[in-house]
């Protein structure tokens, strides 16, 4: 048997269910659905740093604010009549 002729032959079928594997990925990877799902994916994370961002935002305020009126209230000017 020539076994010459048959590495080649499993090379050739090698190679061609390579390329078919190569194409089925990108056509996989960059169709339009794959891209929406992407951009999609990409808004939602945003979207949720965002909301995370706000709303350290405004537990900083709120004791910022609370902190001012403790301190109000703390250093308020005595009135000494004399």
């Amino acid at each position: 048997m020539n076994w010459e002729l048959v590495g080649w032959f499993a090379g050739v079928i090698a190679t061609l269910v390579g390329i078919k594997f190569v194409w089925t990925l990108f056509r996989t990877l960059f169709s339009k659905e794959s891209m929406v799902r992407v951009i999609d994916s990409v808004g939602n994370s945003a979207q949720k740093a965002a909301d995370k961002m706000s709303r350290g935002f405004s537990e900083k305020m709120a004791e910022k604010r609370a902190r001012k009126e403790m301190e109000k209230e703390y250093y308020k000017p005595e009135v000494v009549n004399r």
